[in-house]
């Protein structure tokens, strides 16, 4: 067994009152993956974060090597070799691929500190041939394919040597074969002495390179198992906290053939985003859409829901052709979108809870002449806190 280099020991983080980590402890030993697993909102992401920099603790210690220290920002974590590709892509569109490689660690040479060209050059071949990654180094981010971006946050973060290397959910946006090619890269890190913290939702690759697995759920560490030693049905018991999840009866519902389409769309196509989409939803049916980020998913739906132009195809509704020209006559109509990226086209940030909950139907908490009656509007942003499991100490 491998010595610890990391330890992280009673780790607390309060969010506005409310505790989304409460005394967690993790280790990781040199040259080991530990995978890191729970549903959506168990504080994972939130317990890297601290590890990184980019959040502090409301309590307890981390030590590496042995020592405690103090990671108060990214910079500072750069410094200890603690990198972290995050799930929310941290490139810079309108910069070129070298030069989000050698962001913060440029190459200058001469008295007047001018960058070093060649030197960066060379930094940056260095840092795609990592991940085996082929691209022009002089392209503009913003260009590149979803996965492509998301290969190139995790060359310019294995390129500079890191001792801890935490991958939040690096696989979700690439296909199987650039996922396999990660998976042994994961593996030749390890064979190195890098140690992983790899945090996934893809069971079956996590027990497939994991030396051991810590699983979180509501921001507690409730287990910790190691390889072979658990299936995959043990691990999503640990994870919801069921032990009747596999044995309850599901409903079974079906969708009766005769039941009239609600919303039928025909050779819908937008240039560049989506081309000759055809389908059909009916009344109590769930219907899934699948694939890769930038496959046009949610492109599709974005211009079906108006917030996007459709330049050819039919749509209907309850059997009416429509074409809503902003979002507002699709909610006006019936229909609600809830966007592949939250944080930047789901919520308001700067508002408060209540306000976020209503927003998509402000009529509803409005008087006649349009102001807002603050007693319905609490009654009702309540209502859907306590219905949907809202973690929040109110609604303001």
């Amino acid at each position: 067994m491998s010595r610890n280099i990391l330890e992280m020991r009673g780790i607390g983080k309060l969010y506005s009152g409310v505790r989304v980590l409460g005394g967690v402890d993790v280790t990781v030993g040199e040259g080991e993956i530990v995978g890191l697993i729970g549903e959506n909102g168990a504080g994972k992401s939130t317990l890297m974060k601290i590890l990184s920099g980019g959040t502090q603790p409301d309590e307890g210690t981390i030590h590496l090597d042995g020592k405690q220290i103090e990671i108060t920002s990214p910079i500072v974590a750069s410094h200890l070799r603690i990198a972290m590709v995050q799930q929310e892509l941290s490139l810079i569109p309108s910069l070129t691929v070298q030069d989000n490689i050698v962001l913060g660690r440029e190459y200058r040479t001469g008295l007047l500190h001018r960058l070093d060209f060649k030197r960066n050059r060379d930094y940056s071949q260095e840092a795609l041939k990592t991940v085996d990654l082929d691209l022009p180094l002089d392209i503009m981010v913003g260009r590149l394919s979803v996965a492509n971006q998301q290969m190139l946050e995790i060359a310019r973060n294995l390129v500079r040597e890191p001792r801890v290397l935490i991958l939040d959910e690096p696989t979700t946006a690439l296909t199987l074969v650039e996922a396999e090619a990660l998976l042994g890269q994961m593996e030749i890190l390890k064979s190195r002495g890098t140690s992983i913290i790899f945090i996934s939702h893809k069971l079956e690759e996590i027990m497939r390179v994991s030396d051991r697995m810590v699983i979180m759920r509501d921001g507690a560490k409730v287990g910790e198992v190691r390889k072979n030693e658990v299936t995959r049905e043990d691990l999503v018991k640990m994870m919801v906290g069921d032990k009747e999840f596999f044995s309850r009866e599901t409903s079974r519902r079906t969708v009766a053939k005769d039941h009239a389409a609600v919303l039928t769309a025909k050779h819908l196509s937008r240039a560049n985003r989506f081309d000759d989409i055809s389908f059909e939803l009916r009344k109590g049916e769930v219907l899934g859409f699948f694939g890769l980020k930038g496959a046009g998913r949610s492109e599709l739906f974005t211009a079906i829901f108006g917030a996007d132009r459709i330049d050819s195809g039919e749509l209907t509704l309850k059997g009416q052709p429509v074409r809503f020209r902003s979002p507002e006559e699709a909610i006006r109509a019936g229909l609600g979108l809830v966007t592949e990226d939250r944080k930047f086209s789901g919520i308001f940030p700067n508002m408060d809870i209540k306000n976020n909950i209503a927003m998509s139907n402000m009529k509803s908490v409005s008087g006649r002449l349009g102001t807002i009656k603050k007693d319905k509007l609490t009654s009702i942003s309540t209502a859907y806190v306590r219905k949907l499991g809202v973690k929040t100490t109110s609604n303001e």
